[in-house]
């Protein structure tokens, strides 16, 4: 609880210390940004009184162009990292992604995310890969002429076939990132 509490304040307050209205989105401009995410859950399974703490680790590096002032497309690379008792998966994937934002200036600009992708996971000692998908909505607060800290809400689909059975992961991940505009 300690954790996810520092990770809503940091980027508040460095965000309310300063603020600037960042560069007016234009086709070409371009985005990189470093992300990362944790969660720590407690499941419950009904007519099972064994509770199971799950763990879920994840950091981004994306690269974006605007191909106009509203729409920016672009690739990531990410880690992957959930630990649930004695299962412990790890992922590297790739994804494209697009995202639209519903204001091209000022400080903050609200968007919404898609991106589709592949993983290579590792469970145990077995590997899979699996296609996945993913929606996220946020905002990007920028700090100066081009940087900013985004805040978003993201979901997260994957399914891989461990052992002969599919294990399905989703996952919803409040994600912080640094982002730097070009």
């Amino acid at each position: 609880m300690r954790a996810t509490l520092w990770i809503l304040l940091v980027p508040l307050v460095a965000a309310s210390c300063t603020t600037a209205n960042g560069p007016a989105f234009r086709a070409e401009t371009a985005r990189s940004a470093f992300s990362g995410s944790w969660s720590d859950t407690t499941l419950t399974r009904p007519g099972n009184r064994n509770e199971l703490e799950v763990t879920t680790m994840a950091t981004d590096f994306s690269m974006g162009v605007f191909v106009n002032p509203e729409i920016e497309g672009g690739v990531k690379v990410g880690f992957f990292d959930q630990d649930a008792g004695k299962s412990r998966l790890r992922s590297w994937d790739a994804s494209a992604y697009g995202r639209y934002y519903f204001q091209s200036t000022g400080t903050l600009r609200p968007w919404g995310e898609a991106q589709l992708g592949y993983a290579q996971g590792r469970d145990q000692g077995v590997s899979d890969t699996a296609v996945f998908w993913g929606v996220g909505a946020g905002m990007t607060q920028f700090l100066t002429d081009s940087t900013a800290v985004e805040l978003s809400l993201d979901y997260d689909q994957r399914s891989f076939a461990f052992r002969g059975g599919d294990t399905d992961i989703a996952t919803t991940a409040l994600t912080i990132a640094y982002s730097i505009f070009f």
